[in-house]
């Protein structure tokens, strides 16, 4: 199995390497995606030798911002990442993406830990929180604030930390709060801390996206469609042999298999068939959400340019 660990100083060198060992006429197809319970079935394709008719590589890297950096200088052909990640993407880079599958649809994974004395967002006020430099991260903490009436943004000292630094931040005390996600959420709650806001609260606004540029779709489309093909075996796979298939995606992320079980309940992973009404039609339901968190994006100046919803939206790399 083609699985590999990554942190940005490597993911380059890893690259040059695998495609100089490539003497075949098709090239691997990559990914790139930070630790996820949702992402976990993609490696687990790869392990299980699910995906037919194309060799595809996991790359793990350590956030989200590594991922996305990834994908934009061409280092990776596809990439898991939120819907609003996508969205601020494709805003500020020229080339069209295609989401070409649903993974997940945040249900409490997405949280904000914060110090025992910290009761609620409002308490925040004036104290240092942790995110890290997505539009996730962004998104995140401005939907929280609009749950605090009386607090503002200007009134938080939020402080850019990489994903996998949000554990150490958190437990030396670097920050107060910490906006993250499984597996980071339950190490760090096994420790100290509490939540004082989920995902829960914001349903069906946190959806993990996978995508590639229409350009890589058109040369690549018989890889592509395997990619995808794979990834719902995966998920067959993981529904027959739930035990196996737990302890091998728990052990991607160095958690126990109740951890990991945990993880899974603070996510919804759609199907085939939710997959094809999200994505399908003459007004797949996806374009909704979408042109909402555009328009929170935009009036939050976290984006600037206005994107085409139906022009991200295909179903055509889809099984059957």
């Amino acid at each position: 199995m083609k699985f590999y660990v990554l942190r940005q100083l490597l993911i380059c060198c890893l690259l040059v390497a695998s495609v100089a060992c490539d003497t075949s006429t098709h090239q691997p197809l990559r990914i790139a995606h930070n630790s996820w319970p949702g992402y976990e079935p993609l490696p687990l394709g790869e392990m299980e030798d699910l995906y037919v008719g194309v060799d595809v590589i996991n790359f793990r890297v350590g956030s989200a911002t590594e991922a996305i950096r990834a994908f934009e200088q061409d280092i990776v052909d596809v990439v898991a990442v939120t819907l609003d990640e996508a969205i601020a993407y494709q805003s500020r880079c020229k080339d069209p993406v295609y989401i070409i599958a649903i993974l997940d649809i945040s249900h409490g994974g997405d949280v904000i830990i914060a110090k025992k004395n910290i009761d609620s967002i409002d308490d925040l006020k004036g104290k240092h929180v942790g995110l890290e430099s997505t539009a996730l991260g962004a998104f995140f903490i401005y939907r929280a604030v609009d749950f605090a009436p009386e607090l503002s943004m200007e009134q938080l000292k939020v402080k850019p930390i990489l994903y996998d630094q949000h554990f150490s931040a958190f437990m030396s005390g670097d920050v107060d709060a910490i906006v993250t996600f499984e597996p980071v959420k339950s190490k760090i709650l096994k420790n100290k801390g509490h939540v004082i806001f989920d995902s829960t609260v914001i349903e069906n606004e946190i959806i993990d996206v996978l995508i590639t540029k229409r350009s890589t779709a058109e040369k690549k489309s018989t890889e592509i469609k395997g990619l995808v093909a794979g990834y719902f075996k995966a998920l067959e796979l993981i529904k027959n042999k739930p035990d196996e298939s737990i302890s091998k995606m728990a052990g991607f992320e160095g958690v126990s298999k109740s951890e990991f079980n945990k993880s899974l309940s603070g996510i919804r992973v759609p199907d085939k068939a939710e997959n094809h009404k999200l994505l399908s039609g003459k007004s797949p339901e996806l374009i909704t959400t979408i042109n909402k968190l555009q328009d929170f994006l935009k009036k939050n100046k976290i984006i600037t340019n206005n994107i085409d919803a139906t022009a991200m939206i295909t179903s055509k790399y889809l099984p059957e």
